[in-house]
């Protein structure tokens, strides 16, 4: 199910992300910190890329957080 935006088709596809990698622990020493992230590893988040995509055919393609961001911003003015 698509929406439409003053006759512009929104697409919104989930697989616009960035991927972002946070350390989970923080240690002073590089040497125990190296330790620290082969037993533990790091924490995966994926965050709503920013990027928007308009096509010729009146098609705005994007993310569904950054779409509804560009519907309230619309609506306010």
């Amino acid at each position: 199910m698509n929406d439409y935006l003053s006759g512009m088709e929104l697409v919104k596809n989930n697989y616009m992300t960035i991927e972002h990698k946070e350390i989970k622990h923080k240690h002073r020493q590089k040497r125990i910190q190296k330790k620290w992230i082969k037993r533990y590893g790091y924490n995966y988040s994926n965050i709503p890329s920013p990027d928007v995509y308009v096509l010729f055919g009146g098609k705005i393609i994007g993310h569904p957080v950054t779409l509804e961001k560009i519907i309230k911003g619309v609506n306010k003015i």
